[in-house]
């Protein structure tokens, strides 16, 4: 992800059924926030009221209306979510997940769920409205935000529909190097 407000951004990332192939995708013109973000709320009641104000980086077709959806809770929480996939300063993560949990209907997980890579944490869930659960996946000792999975949901049973492992983050010169 760039640090400021670049259009591209790459990932990298590895498909199961492949795990010694990395694929690497350049993202450029889908909406993205910044990888290193500086000047956010550390003060969680401030940081409810930062992912209320900022766009959620999802694309829209054309001439829908971005303004509705911005306190609408599961684009908070996106926006929220996506920020954990970037450096945020201390105090900013602190507040961050503390305003992650005040949202309604979010929830812990009870019992350890493990992220992509296999590790074990504690999830904070936030129940979907189209029959599938997004998690956020932390460890549970040092807190560090590991991932997140998405749960489908049928006749009350639930299923794995897709998850993500940060393994490792770093900050690199320019877009494409690999740390």
């Amino acid at each position: 992800m760039p640090v400021g407000d670049a259009p591209t951004w790459q990932q990298r990332r590895r498909p199961e059924a492949r795990p010694d192939e990395w694929r690497t995708d350049d993202l450029s013109g889908h909406p993205r926030r910044a990888g290193y973000v500086t000047d956010l709320p550390t003060d969680p009641e401030q940081m409810l009221r930062y992912l209320r104000e900022q766009p959620d980086p999802v694309p829209l077709p054309a001439g829908a209306d971005r303004e509705a959806l911005r306190n609408d809770p599961w684009c908070c929480f996106n926006v929220g979510a996506w920020l954990l996939e970037g450096y945020l300063p201390p105090q900013s993560r602190g507040a961050l997940f503390q305003a992650l949990a005040q949202f309604p209907g979010a929830a812990v997980v009870p019992g350890e769920v493990r992220d992509a890579a296999g590790r074990r944490g504690v999830a904070l869930r936030w129940p979907g409205v189209t029959g599938a659960h997004w998690d956020l996946i932390f460890d549970p000792a040092t807190h560090a935000y590991l991932g997140n999975r998405v749960v489908l949901v049928r006749d009350g049973r639930e299923s794995l529909d897709w998850s993500t492992a940060v393994v490792r983050m770093a900050i690199v010169d320019r877009s494409g190097q690999a740390p």
